[in-house]
């Protein structure tokens, strides 16, 4: 049986009826505590920064005040937009293989050119 997600992808096999049926939010595990938009912003400034905060009074001591702002904010979008982009192709595939693992999810994505 030919994949439709790339080569080697051994997907869940699915029925042509089932396209549209599946939503992942009506099927998640609400026994996990759900974090706050605030518990996920510092995730997302933690990950961003990271260790790279040490040497912020270095940089605006070289810099300046201005440029290390500019190209802190620059960083903070790019940041924003590419955890938006990654969180839209995980769900537009885990929709398409109606499946709640995230591991085959991540399988899936590395093996198929189609959606990375």
């Amino acid at each position: 049986m030919a994949s439709r997600f790339g080569k080697g992808a051994d997907t869940p096999s699915r029925a042509r009826g089932q396209e549209d049926d599946y939503d992942p939010i009506a099927h998640r595990d609400m026994d996990q505590p759900m974090i706050s938009d605030f518990v996920a912003l510092m995730h997302l400034f933690k990950g961003s920064i990271g260790n790279g905060i040490l040497f912020l009074p270095n940089g605006f001591k070289r810099c300046g005040l201005v440029i290390p702002l500019i190209s802190g904010f620059v960083i903070g979008l790019l940041c924003i937009h590419t955890v938006t982009t990654l969180v839209s192709i995980y769900s537009t595939l885990r929709q398409k293989v109606n499946e709640e693992s995230e591991s085959i999810v991540g399988k899936l994505l590395w093996r198929s050119n189609d959606y990375v």
